[in-house]
């Protein structure tokens, strides 16, 4: 009976992969997608004007992100430039049972190459490893985990921390307190690592920094409402991701509370209006359009060189009412 059930289950695997890249194939002849023409598709094709020298996939785990479309960006900023094809694979949201799955198919299909993001530590570390071992190269982008992946290319948050802390300085001045608000079960090392590198930029200054944690998404609203009534002396917030910069953002605007300094994290659409406007007084914003550049570059340097840096450091630009127009006009800098 385990026998039956074990060659359904490889049976699915493989007819899955058979259709994986069916589907590229017929991207790669019929589809040249532009970043306009593709804003609302999960699954895109990006092809160079000639005969693409590597077929590669790029997975991402949350395509409704400002995050994706720069990333987009830089992709098909080096398949033009490196001739070479790029499927990219995406979900609406963190799915880590659909992003493990795409990279499954990604390695039964034989592509030449693998960007993917870390949506699960242990279990994608082992399905990485087991495409390298295939001699599929594969390079994380964004998160990354112990494994046999042959480059990173990511954010060094412990500077994203510290940038924020430079304009936390900035624009606190002699008002002493400042908050840092988390969710409580965040763990990520990228929140704590974001969280140290404030605290650290903010160290034998005079401002108080304080972490301040709420327990769910759903009660972030209530803890904006208590942390005010609570801190007369507050004047300056601190979010350490785009989604609660926007609902922080919005919830002070929905009580009339525009007094308060507000430094996040993103640039979404409607978080570059705030920062024009004046309720934001800034964020930071890792360049996702050379997150994704240098993912495709990676590629191409194992196969072509079989070496690749281990780490690709992306910039991360800071974003002010000065510099504004720069991203209004033009999206990534």
């Amino acid at each position: 009976m385990k026998n039956k059930y074990f060659f359904i289950a490889f049976f699915v695997l493989i007819v899955s992969a058979m259709i994986y890249t069916l589907s590229f194939q017929y991207n790669i002849k019929n589809m040249q997608i532009s970043s306009q023409d593709d804003k609302n598709k999960n699954d895109i094709a990006i092809i160079p004007g000639s005969k693409p020298k590597y077929h590669f996939s790029l997975i991402y785990d949350n395509v409704d992100s400002s995050n994706w479309t720069s990333i987009k960006k830089g992709v098909q900023k080096a398949s033009k430039k490196y001739n070479v094809a790029v499927e990219l694979k995406g979900t609406k949201s963190a799915d880590i049972d659909k992003t493990q799955k795409y990279l499954e198919m990604a390695i039964a299909s034989k592509v030449d190459g693998i960007a993917t993001v870390v949506t699960n530590q242990i279990e994608m570390r082992s399905i990485i490893n087991n495409g390298v071992n295939k001699s599929i190269p594969i390079v994380t982008i964004q998160n990354d985990c112990t494994s046999k992946r042959s480059s990173f290319i990511g954010v060094d948050y412990i500077e994203a921390g510290e940038q924020l802390g430079q304009m936390v300085s900035q624009l606190t001045k002699n008002k002493k307190r400042a908050v840092v608000l988390t969710e409580k079960n965040d763990d990520s090392v990228n929140t704590r690592d974001m969280v140290k590198g404030i605290k650290n930029s903010l160290k034998g200054s005079k401002i108080e920094v304080e972490n301040y944690t709420y327990r769910s998404i759903v009660d972030i609203e209530q803890t904006i409402k208590e942390l005010i009534s609570k801190r007369s002396d507050l004047k300056t917030i601190v979010l350490t991701n785009e989604r609660d910069t926007m609902i922080v953002t919005e919830k002070l605007v929905d009580l009339y509370k525009l007094n308060y300094k507000i430094i996040g994290y993103g640039r979404s659409d409607a978080i570059l209006h705030y920062i024009e406007n004046g309720i934001i007084s800034g964020t930071i914003s890792p360049d996702f359009e050379q997150m994704g550049y240098d993912a495709i570059r990676s590629l191409v340097e194992i196969k072509e060189k079989n070496e690749a840096s281990r780490y690709y450091k992306v910039k991360i630009r800071k974003i002010e009412k000065k510099n504004i127009n720069d991203y209004l006009k033009s999206g990534d800098k």
